[in-house]
Order: structure tokens, then C-alpha cells, then sequence
């Protein structure tokens, strides 16, 4: 594993959000841009980003597998700084597609967790989960930046 920067982690974070964001937003995971996304999550978390490490079979859910060992575990190799906003919201978006894997038994927890990000970023005006999502990343790539350029003039 390939110990990056501060900076180039901050970025490979970002982008990673990002594609998040747009496998959201466009189902990029099932459309021909899959493949370059899938590609370039291999690249940046090889060889923990794959289908087999996946309970779900979810690339998202791999891709948060990923992250959360990355940057947010004990023993991550990236320790760049981030908002305590934004490691709640990692892990309530972990415990939502967790919840997904049993959706009709998990409905209250998922709900629950939901609720949690739309109080974390005052993302009230959504009824619909997949916005609500979206919206949470948008902030948390933003969040991101800005924790990590804060430090950066301290």
C-alpha cells in the first residue's frame, strides 16, 4: 500500500466522494462509465477495493468499506484531518447501506440514520433518500476541503 501525502490523500479523498456522488446521482455503476470509476477506485485502494471484499456485492458499499479503512480506522494509513461532522457522517452512511442489506427488516434503523445526516448538514427540505445522499456528499466533499485548508493556515 502506497502512503500518500496529506495533500494527495485529501484529493484521492475528494475524488473518491465524488464518484460517490455521481454512482448516485447516474447509477455510473451500472452504465458504461463504470468501468473508468471501478478502475480508478482499484487504483487508489488496491488490492482492499474488490467485489469479493464486499458483503453487499455493492461497489458504493466497497468503496465506504474502503474509506473507512483508509481514513478513518485506528490503524489508517491517511491521517488527514477531518471535521467530527464529517467522520459521523461517514459512519451513519456505512450503518445506512448496512441497513440496506436487510432494507425491510432495517427500515426504523435506516430511517433513524437518515435522519441523523439531514440534522448533521440541515438537509430538511427532502423527502427523497437518494437527494438526501447526494446532498450529504456535496457537503462532505466541501467540508473536506475546507477542514483541510483550515489546517493548512493554522
Amino acid at each position: 500500500m502506497e502512503i500518500l501525502n496529506n495533500n494527495s490523500a485529501v484529493l484521492q479523498l475528494e475524488e473518491t466522494l465524488l464518484i460517490l456522488e455521481e454512482s448516485l446521482q447516474h447509477n455510473v455503476f451500472y452504465n458504461s462509465i463504470e468501468k473508468r470509476y471501478i478502475k480508478r477506485l482499484k487504483q487508489f485502494y488496491s488490492p482492499y477495493f474488490d467485489i469479493e471484499h464486499s458483503e453487499t456485492g455493492s461497489y458504493y458499499f466497497a468503496t465506504l468499506q474502503c474509506i473507512k479503512l483508509f481514513y478513518l480506522d485506528a490503524e489508517r494509513p491517511y491521517r488527514i484531518p477531518l471535521s467530527d461532522k464529517f467522520i459521523t457522517s461517514m459512519h451513519h452512511l456505512f450503518e445506512i447501506n448496512i441497513h440496506t442489506l436487510d432494507a425491510r427488516n432495517n427500515q426504523s434503523g435506516m430511517t433513524e440514520q437518515l435522519l441523523f445526516l439531514s440534522e448533521i448538514w440541515e438537509l430538511h427540505d427532502t423527502l427523497d433518500i437518494a437527494d438526501l445522499l447526494v446532498n450529504t456528499l456535496i457537503k462532505m466533499r466541501s467540508n473536506l476541503i475546507y477542514t483541510y485548508e483550515g489546517t493548512l493556515k493554522s
